[in-house]
């Protein structure tokens, strides 16, 4: 008897795993029950966020990561998040040629997903993705962003463990503050450290730390950021990031907060969910005839958009 696709799957097929990623991406309705269908399969794997502003070297630190966590055994996945073309939508793959150093190699497995315009630096499908990288047995999934901004830290709703990533002589002191790393960041990276000025940043990033954590008398003791300097070019201080990573890892696991994350992501998916439901269903006016009748009436300044909005309000029945 053939085996369904997630019957491969589960038996370490790529192609299969190829196959079943397309669709969950493309939100098929195949890929939605794949999805449902290997959920019992999940939980397993690790999920580390790499984000950090464009140029901070994020994708040669992915690199890096990956070969040595390779070399421990691990069985890595990658999940690149890219800018998508304003024309075809799809992703724009231009970092992706620094990861050329891990194409061919049988326990690391690399995805790269269009953001297709979705603001958080992550995907829209990016969660359903990590979950099937689970299910394939992946210990290990690296998730990419497309480069941190004010609105683009979504990648902490989902990621067990997040790593900020900085680089010297970009002003990213200021940035790092708009962006708000200190609430996100569980690990700080310093990368390009054999550049001038990397001290310089460090010290910035310390004293950034000590004013967002100025009391260390709680009942649980607080995991306090550590800062640690990297040369992803030239494979420096990965060794010591990893085992920094464990760290973290074995904190969260001692509390009980991988759960809470868990947790956060899954209501987090069942709001996207939901939302995309009363889009389709009530907002879209190409589906939704008696909005498309209250959208004209807004143009004829018959009606205004809140009382429009109280109108459908009151139809809907959830």
């Amino acid at each position: 008897m053939n085996k369904s696709l997630s019957e491969r799957l589960l038996d370490g097929d790529r192609f299969a795993l190829s196959k079943i990623l397309s669709e969950v991406d493309n939100a098929t309705q195949f890929g939605e029950q794949t999805s449902d269908e290997l959920y019992s399969h999940t939980g397993g794997a690790w999920i580390i966020g790499i984000t950090g502003s464009p140029g901070s070297g994020k994708s040669t630190l992915v690199n890096s990561l990956a070969l040595c966590l390779s070399e421990q055994g691990k069985k890595i996945a990658i999940l690149a998040v890219d800018p998508s073309s304003p024309f075809s939508g799809g992703s724009i793959l231009g970092d992706r040629v620094r990861m050329r150093d891990l194409y061919g190699k049988p326990n690391i497995f690399i995805r790269s997903v269009s953001s297709r315009g979705h603001l958080g630096g992550i995907s829209s499908s990016t969660f359903r993705l990590a979950r099937i990288f689970d299910a394939a047995g992946f210990d290990t999934i690296l998730i990419e962003t497309v480069g941190i901004g004010q609105n683009e830290i979504e990648v902490s709703k989902l990621a067990h463990t997040t790593i900020v990533v900085e680089a010297p002589g970009f002003g990213d002191e200021i940035q790092a503050i708009k962006a708000g790393i200190l609430e996100i960041a569980d690990i700080l990276v310093v990368n390009k450290s054999d550049l001038p000025g990397s001290d310089a940043t460090v010290s910035a990033l310390v004293g950034m730390i000590d004013l967002g954590y100025p009391s260390k008398e709680e009942q649980i003791t607080p995991w306090i950021p550590p800062i640690i300097k990297v040369s992803s070019s030239k494979g420096e201080g990965i060794s010591e990031l990893i085992t920094l990573m464990d760290a973290h890892r074995d904190y969260m696991r001692e509390h009980g907060l991988d759960r809470e994350i868990e947790t956060r992501a899954a209501i987090g998916e069942i709001g996207d969910e939901v939302e995309r439901w009363v889009w389709e269903k009530y907002l879209n006016p190409k589906t939704n005839s008696e909005l498309a009748a209250l959208i004209a009436q807004i143009g004829k300044r018959e009606l205004s958009p809140q009382a429009a909005a109280r109108q459908l309000i009151g139809k809907l029945k959830l």
